[in-house]
Order: structure tokens, then sequence, then C-alpha cells
């Protein structure tokens, strides 16, 4: 196993650097940060404001069908070459209904601004999350840029022919379900 390194730039003293739960982990936590007043998000319901008590227990509540921006409180400097991708914790996913909208979301190398997950609530009830709560996870990707060529109708019948010589596929969208 290879290690690369992705320098992290803290907004906040008690943003949580991306961590591995375990040695075998294959993807690092990231966790919500709420240090601003006001969150971005898509719901039925008005703009959510984050709910404070005291310095660490700020919260949000996330409404059945909401989509939310939840801050991680982090810059993240992705080395060129790579990405970021997030995805969504199978502990959130399965016991709470709340995912990752845009999965995986991609994040660049030349981004530069703060990361934010983009999280949906599929249950039936309110669900709440709390500053420090591990949100989704991410891993390091290693890109392989693609030169996009066009190619004339020749050209494509001589791939189109040859596809079709070794694939049983027929159809598209769910088309292998049933084989």
């Amino acid at each position: 196993m290879s290690i690369t390194i992705a320098g992290v730039y803290k907004l906040v003293e008690r943003a949580k650097i991306p961590n591995f739960a375990t040695e075998l982990s294959a993807c690092a936590d990231l966790h919500a940060c709420f240090y601003n007043k006001e969150i971005k998000y898509h719901g039925a319901l008005e703009p959510q404001f984050v709910q404070k008590f005291g310095t660490d227990d700020a919260f949000i509540r996330m409404y059945p069908g909401d989509m939310v921006l939840v801050p991680t409180g982090l810059k993240l400097c992705i080395p060129k070459g790579y990405c970021l991708d997030i995805r969504s914790r199978s502990g959130n996913a399965w016991k709470r209904f709340i995912t990752v909208v845009n999965q995986p979301g991609t994040i660049d190398s030349d981004y530069t601004d703060e990361t934010f997950v983009l999280l949906y609530n599929n249950s039936k009830h309110m669900q709440v999350i709390k500053d420090g709560d591990a949100i989704a996870q991410c891993k390091l990707n290693e890109l392989v840029q693609t030169d996009f060529v066009e190619i004339n109708t020749d050209q494509f019948c001589v791939f189109f022919d040859s596809i079709k010589k070794n694939s049983s596929r027929d159809g598209g969208f769910g088309s292998t379900d049933n084989k």
C-alpha cells in the first residue's frame, strides 16, 4: 500500500482532519464542523440555522427530504494528478437513511475553497447532525485523464461491430438486471 500526502488547512481549530477508522479502512471519515450561523440547504422549511448551546454542541436538524451542504471547516490541498471522492458512510445510510446526494462527490485538485458534504435525508423522520459527527467518507484517487477524440462513421462501425461480437448486451438502463 502506498501513501500520498494531501494537505489539510483548518478554518477553525475544532475542525477534524479526515481519519481512517481502522488500519485497513479504504476511506477516511469527514466530520461536520458548524461554525457559521446559517447552513445552505434545499428543503420544505425555512433555512436551517445552526443551533448552539455551548461551544462544542452545535447541531442542525434535517427534515425528511432535506438536502444540506454540511461544512467540514477544512480546506483540502489535493495533489496534482489526484481527486478526492466523497461517499456515504454505510452506517449513516443504513441506520439513519442519510446519504451523500451526488456520490461520489468529486473534489478536483484545483478547488481551494472549504470542503462541504451534500447530505440528503431519505428517512421519514427528522435527523440531527451534530458538530463533529462523521458525515461522509473520502478517498483520494489517482487521475487518468482522457483525450476525447471525434471519430468518423467508419471508425465507429468497426468499434461497434467488435463490441457486438464479444457482448450479449442488448439495451441500456437496467438491461442487464435479468441476466
